[in-house]
């Protein structure tokens, strides 16, 4: 089989550069489209792939979706995934309702609000990373 028509959860040697990624990670931002309700299975086989590299480590989500909830169901679902990995999720998700409709064409932001938001998202998981490193080593 050629790299590119292995399947995702077969071992490979994108597993491990994910791996030693995360070990030096101090804490992870997933991004997460929502789909049918859910997140999309190719996260579940990444979070799936690993376990000691995320444990006691803070997490950030900010999920996406065209529709008016902004990937809260997709998070819903992900929530017991992370503490299950003994992941810290963070309090409070950054959520993009309608994203067609709130970033332009190169990505930029076109509501100033959602700049204030994703600031405190941002120091939030810096703030806990920098605690929680401290408390690994």
């Amino acid at each position: 089989m050629s790299r590119e028509t292995v399947p995702a959860w077969v071992p490979n040697s994108n597993v491990a550069y994910w791996k030693e990624s995360a070990e030096r990670a101090d804490g992870f931002i997933f991004v997460v489209p929502e789909y049918n309700h859910g997140y999309p299975g190719e996260l579940k086989i990444l979070l799936d792939s690993l376990y000691e590299e995320y444990a006691h480590k803070p997490v950030g989500i900010a999920a996406v979706s065209s529709g008016h909830f902004g990937g809260a169901r997709a998070v819903e679902n992900l929530l017991p995934v992370l503490v299950t990995l003994s992941m810290y999720p963070l309090k409070q998700g950054l959520y993009f309702p309608n994203i067609t409709e709130l970033f332009g064409e190169n990505g930029e932001m076109k509501d100033i609000t959602y700049k204030k938001q994703a600031k405190e998202f941002f120091d939030e998981l810096k703030k806990r990373a920098l605690v929680m490193r401290g408390l690994r080593t």
